[in-house]
């Protein structure tokens, strides 16, 4: 759990992973690794139902060259776009299978995070056809939700 801040918001991290990073330092924190399941990743959007794919449905990442500031996750039965700074981080943990969450950024609940971090300023969780994710979504109360259909065309997940 986030500490929140005399303002009322919270620190901000953009994603959290097991194990040590690249440098050799703790990749993580701020999650208790015993309580976290190892076999998925939570994917925390902003006004929008948050879903943790497990990673045996997780295929392969599209991402736009060797300092990424957009990212495509590709599952057997979803896709998550994913827009931001600072992205090559977050690209690792999810490549090693090692990243817990994601997190969008909101001003409204989060601190700005420091220059150099990494940020998430948009995620976008969009369904297979055929499944019943629609009506699951639809049911939830106060339907804000920015998850579409993805088209079966739709190769193109980095613009």
């Amino acid at each position: 759990m986030t500490a929140q801040t005399p303002t009322g918001r919270k620190t901000y991290k953009a994603f959290e992973a097991r194990g040590k990073g690249d440098d050799g330092e703790q990749a993580g924190t701020s999650v208790n690794r015993t309580l976290e399941p190892e076999d998925s990743m939570e994917i925390r959007q902003v006004l929008a139902p948050w879903v943790a794919p497990e990673w045996k449905y997780y295929m392969i990442p599209i991402y736009n060259g060797a300092f990424p500031d957009k990212l495509g996750l590709v599952y057997s039965f979803l896709t998550v776009k994913i827009e931001g700074e600072r992205l090559l981080p977050l690209l690792r943990a999810i490549k090693k299978k090692t990243c817990i969450y994601i997190q969008e950024f909101d001003a409204q609940e989060f601190l700005r995070p420091e220059p150099g971090q990494t940020i998430i300023k948009k995620i976008t969780v969009k369904f297979r056809k055929g499944g019943d994710e629609d009506e699951i979504i639809n049911s939830m109360p106060e339907n804000r939700i920015r998850i579409v259909p993805a088209e079966p065309e739709s190769a193109d997940l980095v613009d």
